[in-house]
């Protein structure tokens, strides 16, 4: 559980307290349980820790952390802390980096670094869910089937996005295809939640269409 794994960081950077990544670690540990000035102090441990080049790392976690917590302000200009330090080549922080902007309403930065994500790894599948979730709230329904579509072809077991497609359709008002595509979840997953649920509200909408 999440207290052994505080107790195992803590552990770790008492026994060698110069690495960064470490720091790093026990701040993800504390953000879990929700001890945000603990994360806070141990991202920033790490960030003075690290060379410039891993400090994106750290700073991009606060940031993360800061946007959770609707400080927004913060996180944003943690994010141009980590920009001017060094060029960010990793997926995961240019997913990062993307998320935050999400959080905080910025939408169309947000799909380019989701995009910055996906161009440096095509089949880093969390950064595609979440330009097809933006995508979808954006209304750009048809940009959000494409990145579902691609999630499938990379892995075609994946229930949920063939879920995601069918509220898609759904909300087009194509029940059939909406059906269509939460039947191909159920498929792969029988116990998929949000798919039973869609499925019965696809059921009363064409009974009171009279389908």
């Amino acid at each position: 559980g999440w207290t052994n794994r505080i107790f195992f960081w803590e552990d770790v950077v008492k026994k060698s307290p110069q690495k960064a990544r470490s720091y790093v670690s026990l701040g993800g540990a504390y953000q879990e349980r929700g001890l945000t000035d603990f994360a806070v102090a141990a991202y920033s441990k790490a960030t003075f820790l690290a060379d410039d080049k891993e400090k994106p790392d750290s700073i991009l976690a606060l940031a993360l952390l800061y946007a959770e917590s609707g400080n927004y302000n913060k996180a944003l200009s943690e994010i141009e802390r980590a920009k001017e330090l060094s060029p960010i080549n990793s997926p995961a922080l240019h997913y990062v980096i993307g998320t935050v902007y999400a959080k905080a309403g910025y939408n169309e930065k947000a799909i380019k670094s989701y995009k910055e994500s996906l161009n440096r790894d095509s089949g880093f599948v969390l950064a595609r869910y979440a330009l097809g979730d933006l995508y979808q709230r954006s209304g750009l329904y048809d940009d959000a089937i494409i990145q579902y579509k691609e999630i499938i072809k990379a892995d075609p077991n994946s229930a949920r996005a063939y879920n995601d497609i069918g509220v898609i359709y759904g909300k087009k008002g194509m029940l059939a295809e909406a059906e269509t595509n939460f039947l191909l979840a159920l498929r792969l997953d029988p116990d998929f939640a949000p798919a039973i649920k869609n499925l019965k509200t696809i059921f009363q909408l064409k009974e009171d269409r009279n389908e």
